[in-house]
């Protein structure tokens, strides 16, 4: 007997204020928003290359902030994507207060103005790169 069904994410609700004009989210992206803002754990996004990631992490980031869900949203990328992220960012959202921190960044004595620029703002989004 099956008596259990996987729970389904509907996010056509959805009205992410904000957002540029510039995109427009396609329904599995609307999903995987809601299904990122509505779990409380982590969420595996396993879309096929280029199905939209990006873009739903970056929504779901904003909303998780806007809803009081996170204070501080943390994305990290690979060295080579950083500027590339946080153009899409912009682009997404033109009045978002985003911080990148590429690798230079994160060494030395540059490592403690990074984290107190981090620590004292209040950013939208903190972009930093793995190493």
């Amino acid at each position: 007997f099956n008596s259990t069904a996987p729970r389904q994410f509907d996010g056509k609700h959805l009205v992410l204020p904000g957002m540029s004009t510039v995109y427009s989210l396609r329904k599995h992206q609307r999903d995987a928003v809601w299904r990122i803002v509505s779990s409380q754990y982590a969420t595996l996004l396993a879309h096929v290359v280029g199905a939209g990631k990006t873009l739903e992490m970056i929504c779901a980031g904003v909303e998780l902030r806007r809803l009081g869900q996170a204070s501080k949203v943390l994305y990290v990328v690979p060295n080579h994507m950083l500027f590339q992220f946080g153009s899409n960012f912009m682009e997404a959202y033109p009045s978002a207060h985003v911080l990148l921190a590429s690798k230079e960044d994160l060494q030395g004595e540059r490592r403690r103005l990074m984290l107190a620029r981090i620590a004292t703002c209040d950013w939208d989004a903190i972009v930093v790169t793995q190493a």
